[in-house]
């Protein structure tokens, strides 16, 4: 029979062996600078914005381009390691869009979506008097991004319709000019005739068409 003592330092050995085993690990190594590289990138981008706001300024574009180095830099760095998923646009992009996700959510009191702060409208309430409450101004994007300009074939703008109503989780059917009589009112949610229904007027978006039985998505500056 092995004595204690030998079996815990045989233990100890296979567990040293084993960390030192996936320290060194070059696909494990590659991940980890990389995870390090974006995060790093979204900090710095991020102070940058911090300090813009505080000046109440546009971004420093130095400031930014010396993030972005240092990022390019470390994903370099990372490929030196080991080969690994995760190309530097495709990184860089990931952390650009997680900045500017936050910029929105801490510049809009409603709900931000494709780059427009949007607010649901009570039953029967215009464009400017919803953003009014919210003591804004009535924003073009109501009509560019989910309204009547959205892309010829609609798919955008449905697609963007679809992740207003979603951010105020508001659910239903789908239909394309369900009030008809009142025109203008883009990207919509009622229930006319009973059953709860996100709709897209295509006449024209206007900012001060509304209708009873329905709640506008407006957005607002």
């Amino acid at each position: 029979m092995m004595p204690m003592g030998r079996l815990a330092f045989l233990a100890l050995a296979l567990a040293l062996a084993a960390t030192a085993s996936a320290a060194t690990n070059p696909v494990r190594s590659c991940q980890a600078a990389k995870v390090k590289a974006a995060t790093k990138k979204v900090l710095d981008e991020g102070k940058c914005q911090q300090k813009a706001l505080l000046k109440d300024a546009a971004v420093d574009p130095a400031c930014l381009l010396k993030a972005e180095a240092k990022f390019a830099t470390a994903v370099i760095r990372a490929g030196l390691q080991g080969v690994c998923e995760g190309t530097a646009a495709d990184l860089g992009t990931d952390a650009d869009a997680y900045v500017d996700k936050v910029l929105a959510r801490v510049s809009c009191s409603g709900e931000p979506v494709a780059g427009a702060c949007w607010f649901l409208g009570t039953l029967g309430e215009s464009c400017d008097a919803t953003c009014a409450t919210h003591g804004a101004a009535y924003d073009p994007a109501t009509r560019s991004l989910a309204g009547s300009d959205g892309n010829a074939v609609g798919a955008e703008r449905w697609l963007n319709c679809l992740s207003v109503m979603a951010a105020f989780r508001v659910d239903g059917a789908i239909a394309t000019n369900l009030f008809p009589p009142a025109g203008g009112l883009g990207c919509i949610v009622g229930s006319p005739y009973g059953v709860a229904t996100i709709a897209i007027d295509v006449s024209p978006t206007t900012s001060t068409a509304a209708v009873e039985s329905g709640q506008r998505a407006c957005a607002c500056l």
